[in-house]
């Protein structure tokens, strides 16, 4: 997923695949704003786009962890700034 979050940061892929995928890209794009306005705005829209036909798929963090999409939001954010300072 961190992989998936870094070609849609940069614009490789503009639209979530699946309501996992969306929901962490949302995530990932309010977790990299104070960052990378652009990095974040992509990741928005690419969340967007999925939630624009499934408005009811959309999750908080809390509901993530226990679905076990996401263990823990530090942990997803380190990552996350790490794989996207290799990009």
């Amino acid at each position: 997923m961190l992989d998936r979050c870094a070609l849609v940061a940069r614009g490789d892929h503009p639209a979530a695949l699946d309501e996992r995928e969306a929901n962490l890209l949302r995530l990932a794009s309010m977790l990299v704003r104070p960052r990378s306005a652009e990095a974040s705005a992509r990741l928005r829209r690419a969340a967007d786009a999925f939630f624009v036909n499934e408005p009811a798929a959309l999750r908080d963090s809390g509901e993530m962890i226990r679905l076990g999409w996401l263990i823990s939001l530090p942990r997803f954010r380190e990552l996350l700034d790490s794989r996207l300072a290799e990009s």
